[in-house]
């Protein structure tokens, strides 16, 4: 029960350790949705930055909403929000880092790529914990560095000689890419 208690420490870390999983061979959303079906779903961060998202096949929170038995959705953008809700989804504004209690419990709080965006990450995790159903499991996934493949969106205001530079973590240039003469608009990579 000690906290301060450094056997104790090490032995919850061996078990953290043991447990933990990380799923490099899996798609994620397939593993979500046999973790998800049917369940009562609280997911987190649901706009994923822009309202582009929502049209699109693939659409995370819309996949999570059709699988759950019940799925209410969170984000902290207020007029995404409101557009989801005209759009027909179980959605609200909420602040995932705060002391606030939804007055709902959860079988799965699934937490996709937010965990990277908050300044406070255990007190994310907290209301999601506040928020689980006994015996319930809390998701989180997070952008992986190491997937096999990236999509790079730019926009140039003109065209002109293009040149994209990735940089590691370091500031060092990993690669750079000459993409010659392109025409102003937008494009992905």
């Amino acid at each position: 029960d000690d906290p301060n208690n450094s056997e104790a420490r090490c032995k919850v870390l061996q078990e953290l350790v043991q447990r933990r999983a990380i799923h490099t061979d899996v798609d994620l959303m397939d593993y979500l949705v046999r973790r998800i079906g049917g369940k009562r779903v609280l997911d987190i961060g649901v706009v994923s930055h822009t309202m582009d998202y929502v049209t699109r096949k693939g659409w995370r929170h819309a996949i999570v909403a059709q699988q759950a038995g019940y799925c209410l959705g969170l984000d902290i953008l207020e007029e995404p929000v409101k557009k989801l809700c005209e759009l027909g989804y179980n959605v609200r504004v909420a602040d995932a880092t705060s002391d606030a209690d939804l007055g709902e419990r959860f079988d799965v709080v699934f937490i996709g790529d937010v965990v990277e965006h908050v300044d406070n990450p255990v007190s994310l995790l907290k209301f999601a914990g506040r928020h689980l159903a006994v015996g319930g499991s809390i998701l989180v996934a997070t952008p992986n560095p190491f997937s096999r493949s990236t999509k790079i969106r730019l926009r140039l205001e003109s065209a002109g000689a293009t040149t994209v530079r990735v940089f590691d973590v370091a500031g060092r240039l990993v690669r750079a890419f000459d993409l010659g003469r392109l025409p102003q608009g937008e494009r992905e990579l």
